[in-house]
């Protein structure tokens, strides 16, 4: 085609002749333009719907296959970035991934109030002795995938998985007015899912506890691990540990009950159940369950 060009350039002919061949040939690039053209524009819009596997035909080195190898190298770069999202969720919580890769977060914290939610398996250590440990992973993944659903759904975060354990998170990263309601929401969710997995029965116990607490990446320039920590953190263990003795698979703190809404308590069927001594605090905590049955009397 290049070649056809420079022959019909380089004839000598009359001057309207040459118009006439001078517009020949800007029909004739503009023609051979229009196919790559068209398919670039395509790629884009496809490139803008996600479809980051899309790739366009370079044929040629000038100004038109440059622009093709550009839409290409950007499609692999976010072929590429889309790929490390999808693990890094993987690795943290979606909405903490999304504010790290954002930018959004730096090292240190900030004072916030929000809701913390701990759960703990009831007899999960013996459980785990006479099992594989194939087989143990096996049940902890299915009961956490379960478990993290519901959390998520109530807008909670999954701040880390402890052996058997979760650590969650109402109103950070993200903030939230109505932590407390989701927290108790999701605890509730979670106790009334079933219970058995590959054949064994598993029995949840969860602390809810309200207030201010320290929410931010801690660590190190090279190490650094978004979670939060204070005082409010360490009564939610507390109080799920608490559960054992009262024989409940749920208690909220007062300071839970008092952030929601009036209706939601008997929505829930919440009744303060006792005041227990928790480590760490001076005086007893009012603490609250769910009745009738879904917290009731666990066996052990």
């Amino acid at each position: 085609m290049d070649h056809g060009i420079h022959l019909l350039s380089n004839l000598r002919l009359p001057s309207r002749s040459q118009a006439s061949v001078g517009l020949l040939i800007t029909m004739f690039k503009a023609g051979s333009l229009f196919g790559p053209v068209l398919e670039m524009k395509e790629a884009a819009q496809r490139i803008g719907e996600k479809d980051y596997s899309t790739r366009v035909h370079v044929v040629s080195t000038d100004e038109i296959g440059n622009l093709g190898e550009n839409l290409n190298e950007m499609a692999e770069g976010l072929e590429e970035r889309e790929r490390i999202r999808d693990i890094f969720g993987k690795v943290v919580d979606p909405g903490v991934r999304d504010l790290l890769i954002g930018g959004e977060l730096k090292l240190g914290g900030e004072r916030r109030e929000a809701t913390v939610l701990f759960t703990d398996l009831q007899g999960f250590t013996s459980l785990s002795e006479n099992r594989a440990p194939e087989e143990v992973v096996g049940i902890l993944n299915d009961y956490f995938r379960d478990m993290t659903e519901r959390i998520r759904a109530n807008g909670g975060t999954v701040n880390k998985f402890i052996g058997d354990a979760i650590m969650a998170v109402f109103g950070a990263p993200m903030p939230d007015a109505n932590h407390a309601a989701n927290a108790v929401r999701a605890a509730t969710e979670m106790l009334a899912l079933d219970s058995q997995y590959h054949g064994q029965n598993l029995v949840t116990r969860i602390g809810v506890h309200t207030g201010e607490l320290l929410a931010g990446n801690i660590g190190s320039d090279e190490r650094m691990e978004y979670t939060v920590i204070g005082d409010t953190v360490n009564t939610a263990s507390r109080l799920e540990s608490a559960c054992k003795n009262l024989k409940l698979k749920l208690l909220v703190s007062e300071s839970t009950v008092q952030k929601l809404p009036a209706n939601l308590g008997e929505e829930l069927g919440l009744r303060p159940v006792a005041k227990v001594r928790l480590k760490g605090r001076e005086g007893p905590v009012s603490v609250f369950t769910v009745f009738p049955a879904i917290a009731q009397e666990t066996s052990q």
